[in-house]
């Protein structure tokens, strides 16, 4: 079974709050960058975006929020979460690894939880560059991924 596959079959098959990546309330360390306006309201992309609750959380702090996910199953939950929140967000299914053109040098900031290391190692570079062309120039990338607790998903 594929990353697309297996992600569809997640979205389908399990309650969101019970998906181990699902979090409901955004990292304190965001939380926080946000607060101190070290990241300041711009046109975002949240990759990865799963059931939506980042980007229903980035668009009440003022974003202009685009979610993508691989799921269409996340999609249509991400979608459902926005207009249960009144939040306006933009969802897209896509593969982050394909060709990703349409949006080029779109977007301020891209926000990534738990994305990369899902990544196999030898598509990272391929998925890096596709981030790098998202971005405008002065663009900023912010992720929140790998442990020194899981070295499983290291690739080494």
């Amino acid at each position: 079974m594929n990353i697309d596959e297996q992600m569809e079959r997640i979205y389908r098959d399990i309650p969101p709050e019970k998906i181990p990546w699902n979090m409901p309330h955004p990292p304190d360390l965001l939380v926080e960058a946000v607060k101190q306006g070290k990241i300041k309201p711009c046109r975002m992309i949240d990759l990865g975006c799963g059931a939506g609750n980042y980007s229903v959380w980035f668009a009440q702090q003022g974003f202009d929020v685009t979610g993508v996910d691989i799921s269409k199953n996340a999609i249509a939950l991400a979608t459902g979460l926005a207009a249960s929140k009144g939040a306006k967000c933009k969802f897209i299914a896509t593969d982050l690894l394909g060709d990703l053109s349409e949006f080029h040098s779109s977007f301020d900031f891209a926000f990534d939880w738990e994305v990369l290391h899902h990544i196999a190692p030898e598509n990272r570079s391929r998925y890096l560059e596709n981030v790098h062309g998202l971005l405008r120039s002065d663009g900023i990338y912010f992720s929140l991924c790998f442990s020194d607790k899981d070295i499983d998903f290291s690739g080494g």
